[in-house]
């Protein structure tokens, strides 16, 4: 599937896990269900899916987890955290994924969600999700993806942001490798214009994070 930013990989089994977090936190009758198409929504990053959810979503606010206090934690590091966090919920027979939403109806919707992967092409693992947007109104979106495997390492990062309604379009990629994250740089414009970058490495990642 290609989606707006040219990648069809994103779709993941275990974000559309968050549909039934966020209904079982949420429950305000057709919030559910506006709820559970932003949980499928972060599978295929499909902008129309979400003006749709947040023009008739009543509003909504649901957690069981606070992000915020991984806003010092980045790569393996956050990962390590994420999945001892997650596993420690489902120890409690609690939860099957750690979220965050909140929706203010017409203008602002911010999911942020932490689940186990098993997606086709991909190792197992576990997979991050955080949806930014100001939709319909504003017409902005910023998104990222996070992916680890199962020893807890981030081998791959998506950062996404989309501008007026999707006119000017940014997608940055990395991906963990011996050499260091390969980084790729891709912009939009007016839906037909792309510049994309050369790759590069930046920093190693090659170390193994504290258990």
């Amino acid at each position: 599937m290609k989606t707006e930013f040219g990648t069809a990989e994103q779709g993941t089994k275990a974000t559309k896990a968050t549909t039934s977090a966020t209904i079982t936190g949420c429950r305000s009758g057709p919030c559910d269900r506006q709820i559970a198409g932003m949980a499928r929504w972060i599978c295929a990053r499909r902008a129309a899916e979400l003006i749709l959810v947040t023009a008739t979503c009543f509003g909504c606010a649901t957690s069981n987890y606070d992000f915020d206090v991984l806003t010092d934690l980045k790569g393996h590091a956050r990962g390590a955290r994420l999945t001892d966090d997650l596993l420690h919920e489902q120890e409690g027979e609690k939860h099957e994924e750690l979220y965050d939403v909140s929706v203010i109806p017409l203008a602002r919707t911010q999911l942020n969600v932490f689940a186990e992967s098993d997606d086709e092409g991909f190792p197992d693992g576990f997979v991050e999700a955080d949806i930014d947007a100001y939709l319909p109104l504003f017409g902005f979106v910023d998104a990222t993806i996070n992916r680890y495997d199962s020893d807890r390492r981030m081998y791959e990062r998506h950062d996404f942001n989309s501008y007026l309604w999707g006119l000017f379009q940014t997608h940055k990629e990395q991906i963990d490798t011996n050499a260091g994250l390969r980084e790729k740089r891709m912009r939009r414009f007016l839906w037909i214009f792309d510049w994309r970058s050369s790759p590069k490495y930046v920093e190693s990642t090659r170390e193994v994070p504290p258990r």
